[in-house]
């Protein structure tokens, strides 16, 4: 069976690369058939799945100004998961690495004090000096490319479709007497 669900994970709107902070979550492909559990399990996993979708996007942008790289190091709760970094460096066709650090944001604004501090010349040499990649997960073979594909299409049409909707709710909302949020 197809998958049939997807998510669109713009819960909190988006940062990049649309930088639309008015963009909502589209939650497509349930059936009455869909618990309150398997809904909620539906939204957390297919939205995980989303953000490299949202990644990938980004990449392609930085690759338009010249930036390509193989390598991509994440930080946060979700780059603890395994799984999360597989599905990223699947979706983005690119190497993702944790550092081997507990705190890599803590560590950056290290780097940054010792260039300005001129114990390092860079933020090059800072980082090469002062960190290391820990873990990394490769993308798997390309089978997995036809279903990322299908899935960035159905991402984009879900983008579209978020965008248009509230452009053809915009200013009703007011004369129907109802609230929005944007």
């Amino acid at each position: 069976m197809p998958v049939t669900s997807h998510v669109l994970p713009e819960f909190l709107g988006n940062r990049s690369p649309f930088a639309d902070p008015y963009s909502c979550a589209v939650v497509a492909g349930l059936d009455f058939s869909t618990s309150t559990s398997a809904l909620w399990s539906d939204c957390s996993w297919l939205g995980c799945a989303g953000l490299p979708t949202a990644l990938l996007m980004s990449s392609k942008l930085f690759r338009s100004y010249g930036v390509d790289r193989r390598l991509m190091v994440i930080s946060g709760g979700a780059g603890r998961s395994p799984l999360v970094r597989q599905i990223m460096a699947d979706t983005t066709g690119v190497t993702v690495a944790v550092p081997e650090t507990q705190e890599p944001v803590l560590l950056g604004a290290a780097m940054l004090g010792a260039v300005a501090g001129r114990s390092c010349g860079s933020i090059g040499e800072a980082m090469a000096s002062m960190s290391a990649i820990g873990r990394l997960s490769e993308p798997t073979p390309p089978g997995l490319a036809d279903f990322h594909r299908s899935k960035r299409k159905v991402y984009g049409l879900m983008r579209t479709l978020d965008r248009e909707s509230r452009d053809a709710m915009l200013g009703t909302a007011s004369i129907a007497g109802l609230e929005t949020k944007n």
